[in-house]
């Protein structure tokens, strides 16, 4: 299974992973890594998530939410983070496409059906629609989350 990651995922990551926010989400990265080793292959994402209904993506492209203890607040899935995965059955990838905290500074609600179709819509205008690279996504081996930065296109205009 290979695992994806969007910019807008990076950019959320990013801002959880602060140093200024260790108190609250310090092992984010770990917390992630950990969740997505567990899994075996890509049928456990809708195993352990939820597809996200009424979103009008065919039975090859599931968006699917799910539930990651944050270890830090020690409150377990309620209190840890969400993350929007799109599955893409065919190709045996995953692409994460956001994460965010349900508790503490940067807690969130759960998003609007109108929000996830923006986030989802997002990440098809730019990878799929105008070929803007997502980065890989590595479990380096003390567990935690590793995103490498795609490499530039060497081709001449």
């Amino acid at each position: 299974m290979q695992i994806l990651a969007s910019s807008y995922f990076e950019s959320e990551l990013d801002e959880l992973s602060k140093s200024k926010y260790r108190g609250h989400y310090g092992n984010v990265l770990k917390d992630c890594g950990d969740f997505l080793s567990s899994l075996a292959d890509i049928n456990d994402i809708h195993k352990l998530g939820d597809v996200v209904a009424n979103l009008d993506y065919n039975d090859d492209r599931k968006p699917a939410k799910v539930r990651i203890s944050n270890s830090t607040s020690k409150k377990g899935k309620s209190g840890g983070y969400r993350m929007l995965i799109f599955v893409l059955d065919e190709d045996d990838t995953i692409v994460l496409v956001s994460i965010y905290a349900k508790i503490g500074p940067l807690g969130k609600d759960k998003p609007t059906l109108r929000e996830w179709k923006a986030l989802l819509r997002d990440y098809i205008d730019s990878f799929e629609d105008h070929g803007i690279p997502l980065s890989m996504v590595e479990i380096l081996p003390n567990g935690r989350l590793s995103i490498k930065q795609p490499a530039p296109d060497d081709e001449e205009d």
